[in-house]
Protein backbone atom coordinates (compact mmCIF):
# COMPACT_ATOMS: atom_id res chain seq x y z
CA UNK A 1 0.00 0.00 0.00
CA UNK A 2 1.08 3.45 -0.70
CA UNK A 3 -0.92 6.45 0.78
CA UNK A 4 -0.30 9.61 -0.37
CA UNK A 5 -0.52 13.09 1.84
CA UNK A 6 -1.51 15.99 -0.59
CA UNK A 7 -2.38 18.34 2.66
CA UNK A 8 -3.75 17.66 6.05
CA UNK A 9 -7.33 16.67 4.29
CA UNK A 10 -6.57 15.58 1.00
CA UNK A 11 -4.94 12.15 1.17
CA UNK A 12 -5.47 8.74 -1.16
CA UNK A 13 -4.23 5.49 -0.60
CA UNK A 14 -3.53 2.74 -4.03
CA UNK A 15 -2.91 -1.15 -3.39
CA UNK A 16 -1.59 -2.62 -6.84
CA UNK A 17 -1.68 -6.37 -6.77
CA UNK A 18 -2.71 -5.92 -2.78
CA UNK A 19 -5.57 -7.73 -1.11
CA UNK A 20 -7.24 -5.58 1.26
CA UNK A 21 -11.14 -6.65 1.85
CA UNK A 22 -11.98 -10.32 1.14
CA UNK A 23 -14.67 -9.99 -2.11
CA UNK A 24 -17.94 -9.99 -0.82
CA UNK A 25 -20.72 -12.07 -2.86
CA UNK A 26 -22.10 -9.56 -5.16
CA UNK A 27 -26.18 -8.52 -4.69
CA UNK A 28 -26.26 -8.04 -8.51
CA UNK A 29 -23.68 -6.47 -11.25
CA UNK A 30 -23.92 -4.77 -14.18
CA UNK A 31 -22.32 -5.44 -16.84
CA UNK A 32 -21.17 -4.76 -20.73
CA UNK A 33 -19.04 -5.94 -23.75
CA UNK A 34 -18.46 -5.03 -27.01
CA UNK A 35 -15.48 -5.11 -30.00
CA UNK A 36 -13.30 -2.13 -29.12
CA UNK A 37 -12.35 -1.12 -33.10
CA UNK A 38 -9.37 0.84 -33.89
CA UNK A 39 -7.00 -0.74 -30.97
CA UNK A 40 -3.73 -1.78 -31.00
CA UNK A 41 -3.43 -5.33 -29.59
CA UNK A 42 -1.39 -4.22 -25.90
CA UNK A 43 -0.33 -6.94 -23.35
CA UNK A 44 -0.69 -5.13 -20.55
CA UNK A 45 -0.35 -7.28 -17.29
CA UNK A 46 -2.80 -8.82 -15.25
CA UNK A 47 -3.42 -5.99 -12.83
CA UNK A 48 -5.59 -5.36 -9.43
CA UNK A 49 -5.75 -1.98 -8.24
CA UNK A 50 -7.83 -0.17 -4.91
CA UNK A 51 -7.84 3.28 -4.82
CA UNK A 52 -9.30 4.79 -1.38
CA UNK A 53 -9.93 8.91 -1.96
CA UNK A 54 -10.18 11.33 1.03
CA UNK A 55 -10.54 14.33 -0.75
CA UNK A 56 -13.41 17.26 1.10
CA UNK A 57 -14.83 19.14 -1.57
CA UNK A 58 -18.62 20.75 -0.67
CA UNK A 59 -20.47 17.61 0.21
CA UNK A 60 -18.77 14.98 -1.61
CA UNK A 61 -15.30 13.57 -0.56
CA UNK A 62 -14.48 9.69 0.32
CA UNK A 63 -15.00 6.65 -1.67
CA UNK A 64 -12.69 3.22 -1.84
CA UNK A 65 -12.95 1.24 -5.20
CA UNK A 66 -11.36 -1.69 -6.87
CA UNK A 67 -10.70 -2.96 -10.60
CA UNK A 68 -9.39 -6.35 -11.88
CA UNK A 69 -8.23 -6.25 -14.70
CA UNK A 70 -7.06 -9.45 -17.11
CA UNK A 71 -5.99 -9.07 -20.90
CA UNK A 72 -7.30 -11.18 -23.51
CA UNK A 73 -5.10 -10.62 -26.59
CA UNK A 74 -8.05 -9.27 -28.79
CA UNK A 75 -10.34 -6.39 -28.99
CA UNK A 76 -13.04 -7.69 -26.95
CA UNK A 77 -14.51 -5.82 -23.53
CA UNK A 78 -15.76 -7.10 -20.95
CA UNK A 79 -16.60 -4.64 -17.79
CA UNK A 80 -18.97 -5.92 -14.78
CA UNK A 81 -19.39 -3.70 -12.04
CA UNK A 82 -21.11 -5.86 -8.63
CA UNK A 83 -23.34 -3.94 -6.80
CA UNK A 84 -22.14 -4.61 -3.13
CA UNK A 85 -25.37 -6.30 -0.89
CA UNK A 86 -24.63 -3.76 1.89
CA UNK A 87 -24.57 -6.41 4.53
CA UNK A 88 -23.07 -3.78 7.33
CA UNK A 89 -19.56 -4.98 6.69
CA UNK A 90 -18.15 -2.20 8.00
CA UNK A 91 -14.72 -1.08 6.73
CA UNK A 92 -12.26 -0.01 9.52
CA UNK A 93 -8.79 2.04 8.99
CA UNK A 94 -9.95 4.48 6.76
CA UNK A 95 -8.69 7.53 5.55
CA UNK A 96 -12.06 9.44 6.44
CA UNK A 97 -13.14 10.40 9.37
CA UNK A 98 -16.47 8.50 9.56
CA UNK A 99 -15.78 5.07 10.01
CA UNK A 100 -18.81 4.82 11.59
CA UNK A 101 -21.11 4.92 8.39
CA UNK A 102 -18.85 3.54 6.16
CA UNK A 103 -20.27 0.34 4.43
CA UNK A 104 -18.32 -1.79 1.71
CA UNK A 105 -20.42 -2.99 -1.34
CA UNK A 106 -20.91 -0.31 -4.33
CA UNK A 107 -24.45 1.24 -4.19
CA UNK A 108 -27.57 1.00 -6.95
CA UNK A 109 -26.64 4.80 -6.84
CA UNK A 110 -23.02 4.91 -7.89
CA UNK A 111 -22.69 1.51 -9.99
CA UNK A 112 -24.42 3.19 -13.53
CA UNK A 113 -21.69 5.66 -13.01
CA UNK A 114 -18.89 3.95 -12.46
CA UNK A 115 -19.76 1.67 -15.62
CA UNK A 116 -20.13 4.67 -17.48
CA UNK A 117 -17.04 6.31 -16.52
CA UNK A 118 -15.03 2.46 -17.74
CA UNK A 119 -16.50 2.45 -20.74
CA UNK A 120 -15.35 6.26 -21.56
CA UNK A 121 -12.06 5.62 -20.55
CA UNK A 122 -11.63 2.26 -22.29
CA UNK A 123 -12.85 4.29 -25.58
CA UNK A 124 -10.20 7.20 -24.97
CA UNK A 125 -7.33 4.86 -24.06
CA UNK A 126 -7.99 2.12 -26.68
CA UNK A 127 -7.35 -0.83 -24.21
CA UNK A 128 -9.10 -3.74 -24.37
CA UNK A 129 -9.52 -6.89 -21.73
CA UNK A 130 -11.55 -7.94 -18.64
CA UNK A 131 -12.13 -5.14 -15.87
CA UNK A 132 -14.23 -6.30 -13.23
CA UNK A 133 -15.01 -3.73 -10.26
CA UNK A 134 -15.20 -6.00 -7.18
CA UNK A 135 -14.44 -4.11 -4.32
CA UNK A 136 -15.82 -1.15 -2.84
CA UNK A 137 -16.65 1.41 0.44
CA UNK A 138 -18.97 3.81 0.50
CA UNK A 139 -19.57 6.95 3.08
CA UNK A 140 -22.90 6.98 3.92
CA UNK A 141 -22.68 10.44 4.44
CA UNK A 142 -19.44 11.72 2.03
CA UNK A 143 -19.78 9.27 -0.91
CA UNK A 144 -20.97 10.56 -4.32
CA UNK A 145 -21.61 9.80 -8.06
CA UNK A 146 -18.78 12.19 -8.81
CA UNK A 147 -16.22 10.71 -6.32
CA UNK A 148 -16.57 7.54 -8.00
CA UNK A 149 -16.44 8.72 -11.81
CA UNK A 150 -13.34 10.16 -10.74
CA UNK A 151 -11.77 7.78 -8.90
CA UNK A 152 -13.00 5.08 -11.96
CA UNK A 153 -10.78 7.25 -14.22
CA UNK A 154 -8.11 7.26 -12.22
CA UNK A 155 -8.24 3.56 -11.64
CA UNK A 156 -8.50 3.57 -15.73
CA UNK A 157 -5.74 5.75 -16.21
CA UNK A 158 -3.38 3.28 -13.72
CA UNK A 159 -4.15 0.03 -15.83
CA UNK A 160 -3.37 2.05 -18.71
CA UNK A 161 0.00 3.22 -18.14
CA UNK A 162 2.13 2.21 -15.15
CA UNK A 163 4.08 5.97 -15.18
CA UNK A 164 0.60 7.54 -14.22
CA UNK A 165 1.84 9.53 -11.08
CA UNK A 166 -0.55 10.13 -8.27
CA UNK A 167 0.52 13.91 -7.88
CA UNK A 168 -1.89 16.42 -6.41
CA UNK A 169 -0.99 17.95 -10.05
CA UNK A 170 -2.45 14.91 -11.73
CA UNK A 171 -5.49 14.56 -9.08
CA UNK A 172 -6.88 18.26 -9.37
CA UNK A 173 -6.62 17.93 -13.36
CA UNK A 174 -8.80 14.79 -13.61
CA UNK A 175 -10.96 16.37 -11.05
CA UNK A 176 -11.28 19.41 -12.89
CA UNK A 177 -12.05 17.96 -16.20
CA UNK A 178 -14.50 15.45 -13.94
CA UNK A 179 -16.77 18.66 -12.75
CA UNK A 180 -16.45 19.87 -16.17
CA UNK A 181 -17.33 17.49 -18.28
CA UNK A 182 -20.30 16.17 -15.64
CA UNK A 183 -23.65 16.11 -15.69
CA UNK A 184 -23.92 15.28 -11.92
CA UNK A 185 -24.51 17.65 -8.79
CA UNK A 186 -21.09 16.77 -6.76
CA UNK A 187 -23.25 16.43 -3.89
CA UNK A 188 -25.89 13.77 -5.36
Amino acid sequence: MTEYRFTTYRKMRLWINEMLIHNIEPEKSLSQSFILPDTTEICLPKKSIILEMFFPRNCSYYGLLGVKYFTNNSNQVNVKVNIGNRNNKKYINSLSYNDNELIVGLTEEYAPAVLEKALLKIEELKIAGSFEFDIAVCDNVGSSIMVFRIITGMLMELIANDKFILSEENINLLIRNETQKSQYNTCK
